[in-house]
C-alpha cells in the first residue's frame, strides 16, 4: 500500500508483511497513481515525480505549461504517455518525450468569442486559455494560452486574439501564434472588415487603429475615450462602444464619429447576418436596426432564482432590482413584485402560485396567478433554495437548515422541522424535489450535489415554532 502523510509531503509504503518506510517529498502532493513496475506516480505542484519501490524518485515532468499549477492526478499510459489534471479542471496530455501534445480546460470567466472556420466556437477565458469547442460530448479543447479577452475571425481562416499585450494571429491548425499589433493597450476589442481591414479599439490609448490584412498599419483614428465593443456590419461600417460619450458610434469615411445610438454601458458588439446588431450591457442583450433603434430587448438581469411558469413564461428572482420579473417568449418582460429587500429564489406549483424567498426580511412571498401576494413562510434566517412537491413547500435556510410548509388547503401554513437533513454547515443554493419522495441540494460551497430522502409523510409539527 502507499500513501500519502498527513502533510503531503511525505509517502509511506507498507508492505505485504507490514513493514513499513517513509519518503520524504520535495513538494505537497495530491495524487497517487500505481505504475507497470510497482512503483509510484506523484502528481505534486508543479511537477511529476516517479517514485521506485525502494524510495529512489526521478522527476518526469515539470516547468512549462506546469509551473505554479497544482496537479492533483497522473495516469500513465502505454508507451510511457501521461494525462494530468490540475485543480482548476484543467487536463493534460503528453508524449513519453515529455512534449505537451494536447490540453483541455473548462470554461471559466469566458470573455471575448468568435466562430472558426468549420463552424466550432472558440472562447476566450479568463484563466489564461483560449478553448475550441467541440459540441457535446466533447471537452474544450486549449488552442492558445495568453491573458486574451477578444477573438475576431479573420478572412483567412485565422484568428486574431485581443489582450493586454496588444493583438496576436492565431492559426488554428497548427496552434502557431504571432504578434498582429502588439503593443495595443489596456483591452484590444477586435474585428474584420468584409475587406480585410481589421479595427481595434485600444481602450488604454483612448483611440482605433486600423491594420491592412497582413497587419500593416494603416490609420489611428483619436477622440474617443476608452472605447470597448466593436464591430463591423455588413456595409463596411465600423461600430464602436464609446466609454465617453456613453454611446455606440459609427466611424465616418473622413474618420470623424457619428452617434449611432443612445445606449450607455455596452461593453460588447456583434453584427448578424440579417443586418441586425446585437448589443450586451449588465442585464439586457439590445437588438438595433440599421439605423441604431432598438427593435427587441432580451431582458438578462442579475438572476438568483428561475421558475417556468403556465403559460410559457420565464420567471426571474432579481436583485438589481430586488424584484420578481416574467421574461415573456416575445423578449418583454414584467415585473410582478417590488419592493424586496433579497430575493433570493422562485418556484411555481401545479395552480400557477409562485414562492419568492426574500433573504433579507426571512419570508417566502406567494403570488398567485390574479396577482395577490401574501406570506407562505416566515421567521426563517436568510432563506435560500425553495422546492415544491407533493402539496408542501420546502426551504433551505440558515446554516444547512431545512424546513417544510405546507402549501395545500389541508395543510396550510404547518411547518415541519427536517432535523435530520441538515445539509452542511452552508445553506443550499439549489433545491429539487422529484416525484419519488427525493429531494437534490446542491452545496455551492462545498461543491457537492445531496439527495435527501424524505419520510413517507410529513407529521405536523406540535405546537408553535418560535425559531
Amino acid at each position: 500500500l502507499w500513501g500519502l502523510g498527513s502533510s503531503a509531503t511525505e509517502l509511506f509504503h507498507v508492505a505485504a508483511g507490514g513493514s513499513e518506510d517513509r519518503y520524504p517529498l520535495a513538494a505537497r502532493s495530491a495524487g497517487l497513481q500505481l505504475d507497470a513496475a510497482g512503483g509510484l506516480l506523484v502528481a505534486a505542484a508543479g511537477a511529476v515525480v516517479r517514485v521506485a519501490p525502494d524510495g529512489s524518485s526521478t522527476t518526469l515532468l515539470t516547468g512549462g505549461r506546469l509551473a505554479g499549477r497544482t496537479l492533483v492526478g497522473a495516469v500513465e499510459e502505454a508507451g510511457g504517455r501521461l494525462w494530468l489534471v490540475d485543480g482548476e479542471g484543467r487536463l493534460y496530455r503528453y508524449g513519453a518525450d515529455g512534449t505537451l501534445v494536447a490540453a483541455f480546460a473548462p470554461l471559466h470567466a469566458p470573455k471575448g468569442m468568435a466562430v472558426a472556420a468549420g463552424g466550432a466556437p472558440v472562447v476566450a477565458n479568463g484563466d489564461g486559455t483560449v478553448v475550441r469547442l467541440g459540441g457535446a460530448g466533447h471537452l474544450p479543447e486549449v488552442v492558445a494560452w495568453g491573458r486574451y479577452s477578444e477573438v475576431a475571425a479573420a478572412g483567412d481562416g485565422t484568428l486574431l486574439l485581443g489582450g493586454t499585450a496588444g493583438v496576436d494571429r492565431l492559426r488554428l491548425a497548427t496552434r502557431e501564434l504571432s504578434p498582429f499589433a502588439p503593443g495595443v493597450g489596456r483591452r484590444g476589442a477586435v474585428a474584420v472588415a468584409p475587406d480585410g481591414t481589421v479595427a481595434v479599439a485600444d481602450e488604454g490609448g483612448n483611440r482605433l487603429r486600423l491594420y491592412g490584412p497582413g497587419g500593416e498599419p494603416l490609420e489611428v483614428l483619436l477622440g474617443l475615450v476608452q472605447p470597448r465593443g466593436i464591430a463591423v456590419d455588413g456595409t463596411g461600417r465600423i461600430l464602436v462602444a464609446n466609454g465617453y460619450p456613453d454611446e455606440i458610434d459609427v466611424v465616418r469615411e473622413d474618420g470623424r464619429l457619428e452617434p449611432f445610438a443612445a445606449l450607455p454601458g455596452v461593453r460588447y458588439l456583434a453584427p448578424q447576418p440579417d443586418g441586425t446588431l446585437l448589443a450586451s450591457r449588465a442585464g439586457q442583450v439590445a437588438v438595433l436596426d440599421g439605423a441604431g433603434r432598438v427593435v427587441q430587448s432580451l431582458a438578462a438581469p442579475n438572476a438568483k432564482g428561475l421558475a417556468r411558469g403556465a403559460d410559457g413564461s420565464v420567471v426571474v428572482a432579481a436583485t438589481d432590482p430586488d424584484a420578481v420579473v416574467r421574461l415573456n417568449p416575445d423578449g418583454t418582460r414584467q415585473t410582478l413584485a417590488s419592493g424586496l429587500v433579497h430575493p433570493t429564489d422562485v418556484e411555481a406549483d401545479a395552480a400557477g402560485n409562485l414562492y419568492v424567498s426574500d433573504a433579507g426580511a426571512g419570508v417566502v412571498h406567494r403570488l398567485t396567478p390574479d396577482g395577490a401576494i401574501s406570506l407562505a413562510a416566515q421567521g426563517l434566517l436568510y432563506p435560500s433554495a425553495l422546492a415544491v412537491s407533493g402539496g408542501r413547500l420546502f426551504v433551505s435556510y440558515g446554516a444547512g437548515r431545512l424546513a417544510s410548509f405546507g402549501i395545500g388547503p389541508s395543510g396550510s401554513g404547518s411547518r415541519v422541522e427536517l432535523t435530520g437533513a441538515t445539509v452542511s454547515r452552508f445553506a443550499a443554493k439549489g433545491l429539487a424535489a422529484s416525484g419519488e419522495g427525493r429531494l437534490y441540494a446542491a452545496v455551492g460551497h462545498e461543491d457537492r450535489l445531496l439527495r435527501l430522502v424524505l419520510p413517507p409523510a410529513l407529521p405536523p409539527a406540535p405546537g408553535t415554532v418560535v425559531y
